[in-house]
């Protein structure tokens, strides 16, 4: 998702593959974007956590364990994905939602009737769509959006 804003931020093409278990965060339109003091996304500049706040702003502060985090609000991150939205797809909100069920990785194995996860008659992938990992992220975050602002909770990444 963060390649395809890059691209398209800067007018360039998007890959349309990208390699199995490669780092985004190194790619050189990614790197740029995140260091652009002109544009200015939170989804690029580190952002865990959005608060259910409608203006746009992030900032830098201590978490509860010490740690630090860039926190940002969901009026940012809405702006954000409306603006990525636009630039790469002008999908409607229908569309969006379909996304999450309709894209992202391919199967890479299956489960059985015994409950067992098997890789039979299934290829290994290497390579994965660019458009369609993109899309599936777009989904999952636009879907965490909606109901951080319908529940007016804060959106925390875990990971």
């Amino acid at each position: 998702m963060l390649l395809v804003a890059a691209c398209h931020t800067y007018d360039e093409p998007v890959p349309p593959t990208v390699e199995k278990d490669w780092n985004f965060g190194e790619h050189p339109l990614v790197a740029r974007l995140g260091s652009d003091e002109e544009r200015v996304w939170s989804l690029f500049r580190g952002a865990t956590w959005w608060l259910p706040l409608a203006d746009a702003f992030f900032f830098q502060a201590p978490l509860p364990t010490d740690d630090q985090a860039m926190i940002a609000t969901l009026g940012g991150l809405r702006k954000e994905l409306e603006k990525l939205n636009q630039l790469a797809w002008q999908a409607d909100e229908d569309t969006i939602l379909d996304w999450a069920d309709t894209e992202g990785y391919p199967v890479d194995g299956i489960i059985d009737a015994d409950g067992q996860y098997s890789k039979a008659d299934i290829p290994e992938h290497t390579q994965y769509d660019t458009q369609s990992l993109a899309k599936f992220a777009f989904s999952m975050f636009w879907r965490a959006m909606r109901f951080a602002e319908e529940q007016q909770v804060p959106i925390l990444l875990d990971y």
